[in-house]
């Protein structure tokens, strides 16, 4: 019992350590990569912020557009508009009597565009001449006309909700340079410069359609919105990152003074000019600053500055390790009850049983059978104990009656009953070693079952048990059901992922071989057709070979493309999946891989995979189906694999009652694998 309980020690805290260091080096590690990337995500933050500058910018277009055109489709606008165009003329311009028409205008644009924030929608005639007009400044909202006053403009403003009074006035200074209509840019968003302000502005076509199918531009519809303090709030929110706009080497609005943006600075192209990192980013105390421009309609440009403080990438790098390292935990909690309890049930107690009962057959005692029924190799040694106990038994019985036939000869057999008993002594002696050989091949054994087990046990619970628990946390993060990752997060999960589904392949073909050893593995038998089976399998190989340039051909015997086979599809496909994924791997860029199928004297069905890769030396091709074994060359050592696959492969293939082998003619000429299983699989 003393030492059953030493060897559940050793075991537990083997895999106590071994689980504890995995999942501490994995915590080091994922800090380590999110501390090395702090200035890579600083970046993705503030190309994140520029993008939010793009695309709202983009939107603000889209909505000016969708706006104007629906004002330049209203018969409220259209009309007016016809009639002025239609009864002016750039000479003497529009006459006085079309002002009443106009006011009707300018109340019809603020009926519809006030709300939408517009700063100005102005309406022209034909001719480019402007007409109506609203527009909202520090005073609140205005809409006005344009008369003429012998051939010369004159504005007249009214204010809102009063439509009566309309007062002359100057020139607005919305208007300043924009009297005619910019008629080349109709339908195109263009940023411009207005009275030192950043705007953005569309102008569409009024369009009257007649009967007869014929269309007319009549007048023109002008919209500008001004890119206000509003929108560059807007802009950085989601970022967490500020926003400051330079306007003709001036600042003019925005939130990066709250970042504390040094004042003194005057042009932002020379901002800290010493303190660049790669080829944009400033860092600048406890910021990041980014600074890039973007052309407006005149030839000049405005810039944008972007700004990050560097605690907020902080917060988001402690928030990700402390998500990480949580679940880390939370894993290493689960795995450790459950290890303990399956190692209990599994090794501790049956062994416990082989210790108890290896001591009654060594007190001479026979008939107590040691009471463990099982299929595993625990199973098999206990009923081998069984046995030889027995046999022991028989032959000492055996021994017992020979020398008590001895004893009843007569005084004259005195001297053979001698030798005889001499001979039982030798006999006795030669039982003695073979008890003790016997021992010590039930000791190996015992050691060597051990370990076995130990090694299934820890693959299939210790290993996936909490590989499933990382594959489900990294499924979770991937999906973002905990919050958007930036791309360097989302890339590093995807990774956690891919390698946790890896792994977890790895020890399911361990299991797969542990069970085609065992007898376990049984077919599911269905009706498969070998050409389709061949064909599916090479679509699932065919993105990888055309990324490498390798060239895939598939010959197909036509008596195959209608022939069934009894047989496991899903082997099959592993088998051919298997096959197909090794000449890719071992082909060269440019090389070729061919699948053959045919008929084989009429009763068996032939594969082989034939590739131009790096072949195998005749040495070395017995070791080709080697489980954990790969051929020792320059090119397959920087290929990654575990030695499985073939090995996997010809026990499937077996399985079928098939046989398969390889055959290549040296080092650098190429290998076929070739397999065969008849067409009537008995199982």
């Amino acid at each position: 019992m003393k030492s059953k309980n030493n060897l559940s020690k050793k075991i537990i805290s083997g895999l106590l350590l071994t689980l504890i260091l995995a999942f501490g080096l994995s915590g080091f590690f994922i800090s380590y990569l999110a501390n090395r990337d702090f200035k890579k995500n600083a970046i993705l933050k503030i190309q994140g912020t520029r993008a939010n500058l793009i695309n709202h910018a983009s939107e603000m277009e889209s909505n000016l557009l969708r706006n104007a055109k629906k004002l330049a489709e209203m018969n409220e606008i259209i009309a007016p508009v016809n009639m002025i165009s239609r009864y002016s003329s750039k000479k003497d311009y529009q006459a006085i009597i079309f002002d009443p028409e106009k006011k009707k205008l300018a109340r019809e644009l603020q009926k519809r565009a006030s709300g939408h924030n517009h700063g100005l929608v102005a309406v022209y005639d034909g001719f480019g001449t402007l007409i109506s007009f609203y527009f909202t400044n520090w005073t609140g909202e205005r809409t006005g006309i344009v008369s003429f006053d012998n051939g010369e403009p004159v504005f007249l403003l009214s204010g809102i909700p009063d439509f009566e009074t309309w007062t002359g006035y100057p020139m607005p200074n919305v208007f300043e340079g924009q009297m005619d209509a910019p008629v080349p840019k109709i339908n195109q968003g263009t940023f411009l410069i207005h009275y030192n302000r950043l705007a953005l502005e569309v102008c569409v076509p009024v369009q009257k359609k007649y009967t007869n199918g014929k269309i007319e531009t009549v007048g023109f519809i002008r919209v500008l919105n001004f890119l206000d303090q509003d929108f560059m709030s807007y802009m950085g929110a989601k970022t967490d990152t500020a926003c400051l706009l330079f306007i003709n080497n001036k600042k003019s609005i925005g939130t990066i003074k709250d970042l504390a943006f040094p004042d003194s600075f005057s042009h932002p192209a020379s901002l800290f000019e010493d303190k660049i990192i790669g080829e944009r980013l400033i860092e600048y105390e406890n910021h990041f600053f980014d600074v890039r421009f973007f052309p407006v309609n005149d030839g000049r440009r405005v810039f944008f500055a972007f700004g990050l403080e560097k605690n907020v990438l902080d917060k988001e790098l402690f928030r990700t390790k402390a998500v990480v390292l949580g679940a880390i935990f939370l894993s290493l909690l689960l795995v450790i009850p459950v290890g303990l309890i399956f190692l209990n049930r599994v090794v501790s107690q049956p062994m416990e049983k082989l210790v108890v009962g290896a001591k009654t057959i060594q007190q001479g005692i026979y008939d107590q059978p040691i009471n463990y029924e099982s299929s595993d190799d625990l199973g098999q040694l206990a009923r081998a104990f069984n046995e030889m106990s027995l046999s022991i038994k028989q032959r000492e019985e055996d021994l017992q009656g020979q020398g008590k036939q001895l004893l009843s000869l007569n005084k004259e057999l005195v001297q053979h009953r001698h030798n005889l008993l001499n001979m039982v002594e030798e006999r006795t002696k030669e039982l003695e070693k073979t008890n003790i050989a016997l021992k010590k091949s039930r000791i190996a054994a015992e050691e060597a079952s051990q370990t076995k087990s130990e090694f299934l046990a820890t693959m299939s619970h210790e290993l996936r048990t909490p590989l499933n628990a990382i594959i489900g946390f990294s499924e979770i993060l991937a999906q973002k059901t905990f919050g958007e990752l930036n791309t360097r997060q989302e890339k590093y999960v995807k990774n956690v992922l891919t390698s946790g589904q890896h792994l977890l392949s790895l020890i399911n073909d361990i299991l797969d071989i542990s069970k085609v050893e065992a007898g376990k593995m049984e077919l599911e038998l269905s009706t498969i057709f070998i050409k389709t089976l061949v064909e599916t399998s090479l679509m699932m190989i065919k993105e990888k070979a055309m990324k490498n340039g390798i060239k895939l051909d598939l010959k197909v015997e036509k008596k195959l493309s209608t022939l069934s086979v009894e047989a496991d599809a899903r082997k099959l496909k592993q088998i051919m999946f298997n096959l197909l994924s090794n000449a890719v791997k071992f082909t060269p860029k440019g090389g070729s891989v061919c699948v053959l199928a045919r008929i084989e004297n009429g009763q068996c069905i032939k594969v082989s995979v034939t590739d131009s890769g790096i072949g195998i030396a005749p040495e070395n091709q017995a070791r080709a189906f080697g489980e954990f074994e790969q051929i020792d060359s320059s090119h397959a050592r920087l290929q990654q694999g575990t030695g499985l696959g073939l090995a996997l492969t010809r026990k499937f293939v077996e399985l079928h009652g098939g046989r398969i082998w390889v055959e290549s003619e040296g080092e650098g000429k190429g290998s076929s694998f070739v397999f065969i299983i008849p067409l009537g699989i008995e199982y």
